[in-house]
């Protein structure tokens, strides 16, 4: 048991993230290491707020609801030529709970992105990874992880507003795959960053949605259970565009985020009676999730160039307290 717990906490925690990708080269600036500088002017998510609606082609409807003030800028995904690029990614997760543990995961990525139509389309693959545990036991564990994670890809498909049309992953194995698979379908922005709709000035905000019906579902299928939303399948995501900075000759808009949530579900999950019949168990779970990312977007394709995220998540489930604490920060190397 605490074989799998491990296992799926460090790549439901850190896999994704290594999707989340910034550029840095001679003409842009270096990323700042996450535990460097805090992130400040994060927005504010009021308790209980309501996640945009989806529109008809199942895409969040982004809403702006301040303008901001001064010189607007029109943030969105553009490319004219397919680029590639090579980046590292480091994630710290610490969970307490009934399965304590710590460890620090490292990867390198290729990543290329190139124009179709009036989309963008990203293939990100993994193609080395180490991770390192707080303990012995959980060591075997992580390195089955992360041979399970060697050569995964994902292909996914970007609107202008950098929403998610449609993603695929290919590779890897074990539970790693299984979660790749099940996070597939989740709509989280290009490197958990939405571009506004319009143009913006500096103090803007607007809000996205990030959706984690689909990938739980996909997961409880998978180990053979189902999985039934009471509240909160949604969550809102708000972004404040901070200001625009000019490095080495490159713009940059920085934009703050935050995500504060509250779900309730109820697991149905197949065990075994005394009289070695099947029969269905039903458990409810109540989580809660914060966190607040930066990024640091190059105004000219819209493509984030630095993402550092922190995320607090706290579950219950039949009066066990889990918590697990995430940090991570990714940049390109070559």
């Amino acid at each position: 048991m605490r074989k799998l717990a491990v296992a799926l906490a460090v790549v439901a925690g850190g896999l994704l993230l290594a999707l989340g990708c910034t550029k840095e080269n001679e003409n842009q600036p270096s990323a700042t290491k996450p535990d460097s500088t805090p992130i400040q002017d994060a927005p504010a998510v009021a308790q209980e707020e309501e996640a945009p609606p989806l529109k008809a082609d199942g895409t969040p409807v982004v809403k702006v609801e301040r303008p901001g003030s001064g010189k607007k800028l029109q943030l969105a995904l553009s490319l004219d030529k397919p680029v590639t690029w090579r980046y590292t990614t480091t994630v710290d997760s610490q969970q307490t709970g009934p399965t304590t543990f710590s460890s620090t995961t490292e990867m390198r990525q290729t990543v290329t992105a190139k124009p179709e139509e009036d989309q963008v389309v990203v293939t990100i693959a993994i193609e080395d990874v180490k991770m390192k545990a707080g303990d012995p036991e959980s060591q075997k564990t992580l390195d089955e992880v992360a041979a399970g994670m060697q050569g995964m890809k994902t292909v996914a498909r970007y609107d202008k507003q950098a929403q998610t049309t449609s993603t695929e992953t290919s590779g890897g194995r074990g539970v790693a795959a299984m979660m790749a698979q099940a996070q597939s379908g989740v709509s989280s922005g290009l490197f958990g960053v939405v571009l506004p709709p319009e143009p913006v000035a500096p103090g803007a905000e607007w809000v996205g949605r990030y959706d984690m019906t689909k990938a739980l579902g996909n997961m409880a299928k998978a180990s053979g259970a189902s999985v039934k939303y009471l509240r909160g399948g949604s969550h809102p995501i708000r972004y404040r565009f901070v200001e625009v900075r000019k490095e080495n000759g490159v713009e940059l808009a920085v934009i703050t985020f935050a995500v504060e949530g509250v779900s309730e579900t109820e697991f149905t999950v197949p065990t075994m009676n005394p009289q070695g019949q099947t029969t269905p168990t039903k458990v409810t779970t109540v989580s809660r999730i914060s966190g607040k990312g930066e990024a640091h977007v190059d105004v000219k394709t819209g493509i984030p160039i630095y993402v550092k995220l922190e995320q607090t998540s706290q579950a219950e489930t039949q009066g066990v307290k889990t918590t697990t604490v995430v940090k991570s920060v990714t940049k390109r190397v070559s």
